[in-house]
Order: C-alpha cells, then sequence, then structure tokens
C-alpha cells in the first residue's frame, strides 16, 4: 500500500505589488488565478486528495470557488498564517490521514501541468524530498554590501526551484516541527536544516510564478499556448 497523495495548494498570500489584489483571486483569462491549480490538481490522476490554503478573509470566497468549479477532491479549504512556513503547517494539519506523500504547491504557480505534478509524485516516493527546478539562463552575480560583485558563480550547477515540492509527509511535518523557528525558505530548505537529501527533477521553464502585473501577462500567454481554456466556475473577483 503506497498511500495517498495530497496536493497542498497554498494561495494566502496579500498580494501587496500585485495592487492589492488577493493572489488566489487574481484575474487570469478573466478567471482567479488559484483556479488553474485547482484544476491541474483535479485533473491528475497521482492526485487523490487537494487542500486549499487562503487568507482567513477569503474562506467563503474560496470555498464557493471550488464548490462551483464542481470539484471532487478538495477535501479541506483552510486559513493561512501570517508565514509562508504557517500556511504550509495549516494545510498539512489539514491533510487526511491517510496522505503519505504531500505536494506543496504555491497558488501563484498557474501554468503546472499534471506531467509535472506526475514527476513529483514519483520523485517523492523514490528519494523522500524532490523539488522541481529549471537551469539558471543568466549568469548570476553575487553583490557585495559596498555594491561590488564579490562572486560569480558557475551557472552549470545553478537551478531555479520551483513547485509543487514533493515529500513524503512525514518527513516533511518533522522538518516543520524541527526546524529552526526563523527558517522562513522554501520546504526543501526545511528539510535540508534536518541533515536529509532532498533531490531535483525536472521541472518546466513554463511555470512561473506570478508576483507582479508583468507576469500576469507572461502566464496568461503561457496558458493560450498551450491551449488551457479558463476553468469552469466562478468568475475572478465575484
Amino acid at each position: 500500500m503506497t498511500g495517498a497523495t495530497t496536493g497542498i495548494i497554498v494561495a494566502a498570500g496579500s498580494g501587496e505589488r500585485m495592487g492589492g489584489v488577493q493572489k488566489a483571486f487574481q484575474p487570469l483569462l478573466g478567471r482567479a488565478m488559484v483556479a488553474y491549480s485547482l484544476r491541474a490538481m483535479e485533473a491528475s490522476q497521482d492526485v487523490d486528495h487537494i487542500v486549499l490554503v487562503v487568507a482567513s478573509d477569503s474562506l467563503d470566497k474560496a470555498t464557493s470557488l471550488v464548490s462551483s468549479m464542481g470539484l471532487c477532491k478538495v477535501s479541506a479549504v483552510c486559513a493561512g498564517g501570517a508565514t509562508r512556513r504557517e500556511s504550509v503547517l495549516a494545510g498539512l494539519r489539514a491533510a487526511p490521514d491517510d496522505s503519505h506523500v504531500a505536494l506543496v504547491h504555491d497558488g501563484a504557480r498557474p501554468c503546472a501541468t499534471t506531467e509535472l505534478i506526475a514527476r513529483g509524485v514519483v520523485a517523492a516516493r523514490e528519494h523522500g524530498a524532490a523539488v522541481p527546478a529549471v537551469p539558471v539562463q543568466d549568469t548570476i552575480k553575487e553583490r557585495g554590501q559596498d555594491g561590488r560583485v564579490v562572486a560569480t558563480p558557475d551557472r552549470s550547477r545553478l537551478y531555479a526551484a520551483q513547485t509543487p515540492q514533493a515529500f513524503r509527509i512525514e518527513l516533511l511535518k518533522r522538518a516543520h516541527a524541527e526546524a529552526p523557528p526563523d527558517l522562513l525558505l522554501d520546504d526543501a530548505s526545511l528539510v535540508e536544516a534536518l541533515g536529509e537529501p532532498v533531490h531535483i527533477f525536472e521541472g518546466d521553464p513554463g511555470n512561473i510564478k506570478v508576483t507582479t502585473p508583468i507576469d500576469v501577462a507572461v502566464a496568461e500567454a503561457v496558458l493560450r499556448h498551450r491551449g488551457i481554456a479558463p476553468p469552469d466556475g466562478q468568475e475572478a473577483g465575484s
């Protein structure tokens, strides 16, 4: 028995750099951004349950969105915390008891595919902890306090991490419980802090993170290029 896989979609961000629109409900092609991640998890044959984590004042809106989309796999819609780490922990606590693998996905990455999700589940079951990543295309410079370049890392060894990050759920729970409380980076960093290995699996260059208004246009272009029509259901912001 391999146990179930739970996708935890973290969408509790405030969206300060998006003009105050909460990230979960930022319109993309006329639909709430988080709807795309929900639909990808719902469509994945590798995901059994979905937990959606949103800001506390968006619970009713998120519950309405899930209902209007006719999703069958969403087992919980819960409130996040003040930090991403607190929000992920809330999602872990809401995961069904039969969960063996947790896929932690940033709701601000609306272009994740079922193929990427499948690779994550395989990697988690094989390695225990794994992150999707793509090779860095730009030359990276490390800046010193005086503004001068202090190092130019070897680009061939650098990868940009994405989500969904994939874990055996008990390992991720232990990482949240034991990692230093001031460590607020991604979930893989918490596992790394335990001294446990984290593997990299093939990411997706189109799996961009929507952080600023220009990213909205890029994400919409990716969705159009892939022929992904807006999900059925509630209009963004309604």
